[in-house]
């Protein structure tokens, strides 16, 4: 990929677990699948199949995606183990999602530096939260779960 397409595909996964959350929050999850969640913002947000740019960048994006649907109660609990002040039922969904994608390329992604992460976990709460304590907070769980994890 070339650089800047894997920070692009950071920011579609963003959108599309923002439309997850929102879009099927209510609905009985038991029947909705990943595979239709990711069709439903395919119909809204179609991506232009003819600039492999685009494709790759949304293909990158959907692997986040799952991975992140896959292993939702791991990745949670270690949110939930390292936001010591706030329960992850009071996190911002964009906050949430942010971290999701953070904990996600930390463990499964591991071609990807964990500080590059960090730095684009960072980037992305600038651009999308209003709260300019956010990427402070994402920050602190990040590298607290870098530190444990990955330098141990």
């Amino acid at each position: 990929m070339i650089k800047g397409q894997r920070t692009s595909g950071r920011e579609e996964a963003l959108k599309i677990l923002y439309f997850i959350e929102k879009a099927f929050a209510e609905q009985n999850s038991g029947n909705v699948t990943i595979e239709s969640i990711v069709n439903d913002y395919e119909k809204i947000h179609p991506c232009d199949t003819v600039d492999i740019r685009s494709s790759q960048i949304r293909e990158f994006a959907l692997s986040l995606v799952r991975e992140i649907h896959d292993n939702k109660e791991y990745i949670d609990k270690n949110i939930e183990k390292y936001s010591k002040n706030r329960r992850i039922e009071r996190i911002d969904v964009i906050t949430l999602s942010i971290l999701r994608l953070g904990i996600c390329q930390f463990v499964y992604f591991k071609d990807i530096p964990p500080k590059v992460v960090i730095n684009e976990c960072i980037s992305l709460s600038k651009l999308y939260e209003e709260d300019e304590k956010t990427p402070s907070f994402i920050n602190g769980i990040l590298d607290s779960i870098f530190h444990e994890k990955i330098t141990g």
